[in-house]
């Protein structure tokens, strides 16, 4: 009976060893890194590396807005920027009708009546005919020059002179300050204000015969008129037009 019970409690012994051993074994991590002198090792498993997904490719509507870079400053305008330059020249057909004086009590006044035809053949000169006009924006200044030099002979009828011969010459300069008071595609109307400047010369000469001697009389004059001014142009395409000028003035002479 003794025997029995010593071999009982030996064995109870035993089985609690063995209890211990495995309870050492199958502990925690961190008892593996300082396990029991009497334990077995437990091998740890291999670590796994986790590789982060690549990000998501970008859209059109996340990418961010493209931005122009800025551009210089315009220059700032000039004074002559918007200014325009325009050349008018022509040719005008006038006629010429004038009355000479003279000291004569039998050829007291002598007329001369030159018609447009005429005034082309008796040009002892070059002439000039011709405008121009400077525009910015709905102002503009337009000048007009005319200079007309004549040789005109004269019949006196072998009547105390052998002929003779008139020489005119007129110049005049027109200046306007316009003021665009209609503008469209196809037509315009301007109206302002002006002047104009009248110089006109005569040289008349007689022709002496026998006891009559050449008689040369030379008078000129100039003077100047306000103006008031009013232009039409009607354009009609392919460089073709129509302009329409109207003076009021009260002219007069010195």
């Amino acid at each position: 009976m003794k025997r029995l019970v010593e071999r009982t409690i030996g064995a109870a012994f035993g089985f609690a060893g063995t209890l211990a051993v495995l309870a050492s074994g199958v502990g925690p991590a961190k008892a593996q890194q300082y396990p029991a002198s009497a334990g077995p090792a437990v091998a740890t498993p291999p670590s796994v590396l986790v590789t982060p997904s690549p990000p998501p490719p970008a859209t059109i509507s996340a990418m961010p807005p493209l931005v122009a870079p800025p551009s210089s400053a315009p220059p700032p305008p000039s004074l002559l920027s918007g200014l325009q330059f325009i050349a008018y020249p022509y040719l005008w057909l006038a006629g010429l009708n004038m009355a000479i004086t003279t000291p004569l009590q039998r050829a007291p006044q002598v007329n001369v009546s030159i018609g447009p035809g005429e005034i082309l053949s008796d040009l002892n000169n070059v002439p000039f005919m011709g405008a121009a006009e400077l525009r910015e924006g709905p102002f503009g200044v337009l000048a007009d020059a005319l200079h007309i030099p004549l040789g005109v002979p004269i019949t006196t009828r072998n009547i105390f002179f052998s002929g003779g011969n008139v020489g005119v010459v007129q110049s005049t300069v027109t200046a306007d300050f316009l003021y665009r008071v209609l503008d469209q595609p196809v037509q315009t109307i301007d109206a302002g204000l002006g002047f104009r400047f009248w110089d006109i010369s005569t040289d008349t000469i007689l022709n002496g015969r026998a006891f009559i001697p050449t008689i040369s009389v030379s008078r000129s004059g100039s003077w100047t008129d306000p103006l008031i001014a009013a232009r039409y142009h009607r354009d009609f395409g392919n460089g073709f037009g129509l302009t329409a000028y109207h003076y009021s003035c009260n002219y007069s002479n010195s």
